[in-house]
């Protein structure tokens, strides 16, 4: 019996497919991308040292995928948050939700006419603690601003 193992290449190959396949299956099978398991309370340490803290793309993007959107939605649903100050490009859009669907951040909704994505539990609580992190960030520079306490 002869076992064939079949990688579903591009048409065209380049060094960047390589590279990009390669680093998958590298942190897949290092454990790099660690996932969750049943009843662990805590957010996986590796997510968090990896998104916390977030930039302002990955945080925009999260909230726009808390309801299921295509991408082209969540490039309008930040632009139209954000009151045009963040447009998000389709190139970083695209390479940032395939790092996020790769983390188990977010997934691809299935069943859906064009690619949907929506935020993960994982996700979700990344983006809770990050929206912590952020009041306590302008809590403590309101309170400097004010005249606050100096001394340490």
């Amino acid at each position: 019996m002869e076992v064939v193992l079949s990688y579903n290449w591009p048409r065209h190959v380049d060094a960047r497919h390589i590279k990009q396949r390669h680093i998958k299956a590298r942190h897949i099978r290092t454990g790099h991308i660690e996932r969750r398991q049943k009843g662990a309370e805590k957010l996986n340490d590796v997510l968090r040292k990896k998104y916390i803290p977030m930039t302002e793309t990955i945080y925009y993007t999260l909230l726009a995928v808390i309801r299921p959107r295509h991408g082209y939605a969540i490039i309008q649903y930040v632009n139209s948050l954000t009151g045009g100050r963040i447009m998000l490009g389709t190139g970083t859009l695209y390479t940032m939700v395939g790092r996020l669907t790769a983390d188990g951040v977010i997934v691809t909704v299935p069943g859906a006419d064009k690619k949907t994505y929506q935020i993960t539990g994982d996700g979700m609580e990344l983006l809770q603690e990050e929206t912590r992190r952020l009041e306590q960030q302008l809590a403590d520079g309101q309170k400097m601003l004010a005249g606050g306490v100096f001394t340490v």
